[in-house]
């Protein structure tokens, strides 16, 4: 197939076929998307001719290493996010603190004029009653 193909000036991997069954087997190594092949075998084939550089070129398979970072710029660099972690958090607990310092002096401000105000209440209701017993001694 492959001479025949190369005799009429195709690509091999453009040629369409249907495959007896009704099942399409897509290339997914060829350079269209609408490339099919009757059988299992004539893929494998294809593939077989193809050397694995080729094949990983057509899907984009990278396997280039990650420059490794020498251990001591990676443990200065936990250092640095450690120490810029623990300043985050003192810091945080600071605010937290002097938040919870002020509502507690709000709360003692609140609770002082409460007291006032219930000592003056207090104060009215003893002066009721007493105005009561004296009207309603002098009624009798």
């Amino acid at each position: 197939m492959k001479n025949a193909a190369m005799l009429t000036g195709q690509n091999v991997h453009d040629k369409k076929q249907r495959p007896s069954s009704g099942t399409t087997i897509t290339n997914r190594y060829s350079k269209s998307a609408h490339e099919s092949y009757s059988s299992i075998s004539e893929l494998e084939h294809n593939v077989r001719e193809r050397s694995p550089e080729q094949i990983f070129e057509e899907i984009d398979i990278s396997f280039d290493q990650p420059a490794l970072v020498p251990q001591r710029e990676h443990s200065e660099k936990k250092k640095a996010q450690n120490r810029a972690a623990a300043t985050r958090y003192r810091e945080r607990k600071r605010r937290e603190r002097e938040v919870a310092r002020l509502q507690v002096l709000q709360l003692e401000t609140y609770n002082a004029k409460l007291r006032a105000r219930a000592t003056e209440i207090e104060k009215e209701i003893s002066y009721l009653r007493n105005l009561m017993e004296e009207v309603h001694s002098r009624s009798r």
